[in-house]
């Protein structure tokens, strides 16, 4: 049995906001699907604060979409918790300020203890912008256009994307979400984000920075020395079946040893198929560079 539930928190402390309980358990596969709409605002237990929504961390992505629809057909996931976040109007946005907050999406909350987000050697920042007033989650635009790039690992972790927090978030059209693919905690669930966020002069931006891809500073090492095995094997592979079709007058295709060599050489290709497809679906990105380029 699995649960789908959903909860509320306030931003950007991440205190629970209790709204009642929206939660259904279920059964996947076969399959099953929900459609949340967040309301533009909501008013706390004891009447006494309005709220205005933020964003989704949809428990796969993040999305300032309002309405989410899930799809799901894997399932062994256990509970799969989707978390509306709001703030208090007002609370973001309105100055000259790039701020940038690193979200943790499996964390469901603001990553604390490791330092600023913002990789300055690969964003575009005018002289003097950084840090804004002291706070290196921020860049002043008041001087010049900003193009901000997210550290990448960033607490041990790999960028998964960017979303900007605009109160109100996005009523047009739907987010939409699968359990396909990585289970949950695996490095293939959540996406790979990649680019840099660009914000005009004098323009304002709250951004959430979402590292959360496990990041194996080995991984390319590993992926390398597979691909250099499997290619030397196949070297041998040939260059054995050639040594013993030379040696014939004239080659026998039922030869057991050539038809063994043809055998292993299938094998090793489908092998070496299924190892560059479990790696792309965990690391696209760093296969495309580190083995196709």
């Amino acid at each position: 049995m699995s649960k789908f539930t959903v909860v509320t928190k306030l931003w950007p402390g991440g205190a629970t906001l209790d709204l009642g309980t929206d939660e259904t358990t279920l059964t996947v596969p076969p399959s099953a699907s929900f459609d949340r709409h967040a309301a533009n605002f909501v008013v706390s237990p004891d009447g006494t604060h309005n709220y205005q929504f933020l964003f989704w961390n949809t428990g796969r992505h993040v999305t300032n979409k309002r309405h989410v629809h899930w799809d799901f057909s894997a399932g062994g996931w256990g509970i799969w918790t989707a978390t509306k976040w709001y703030g208090t109007p007002g609370g973001t946005g309105g100055q000259a300020v790039v701020d940038v907050e690193p979200f943790s999406i499996g964390g469901d909350g603001v990553i604390t203890g490791s330092g600023t987000a913002i990789d300055t050697a690969a964003s575009t920042i005018p002289a003097g912008a950084f840090p804004f007033s002291g706070n290196d989650h921020e860049i002043g635009t008041a001087g010049g256009a900003v193009t901000v790039a997210a550290k990448n690992p960033f607490a041990s972790l790999q960028f998964a994307g960017w979303d900007q927090l605009i109160f109100g978030g996005d009523d047009t059209g739907e987010f939409d979400v699968t359990d396909a693919g990585g289970s949950p905690g695996s490095p293939s669930f959540f996406p790979v984000g990649g680019g840099a966020f660009h914000v005009n002069q004098n323009a304002g931006a709250n951004l959430l920075a979402c590292p959360d891809r496990p990041y194996d500073p080995e991984f390319l090492t590993g992926a390398r020395t597979l691909a250099d095995a499997s290619n030397s094997l196949m070297i041998d592979v040939a260059e054995e079946a050639l040594d013993r079709i030379e040696s014939t007058e004239t080659p026998d295709a039922c030869d057991p040893a050539l038809v063994r060599l043809a055998r292993l050489s299938r094998e090793e290709n489908e092998r070496i198929r299924g190892m560059i497809s479990a790696l792309w679906s965990a690391h696209p990105r760093l296969i495309d560079q580190a083995l196709f380029r």
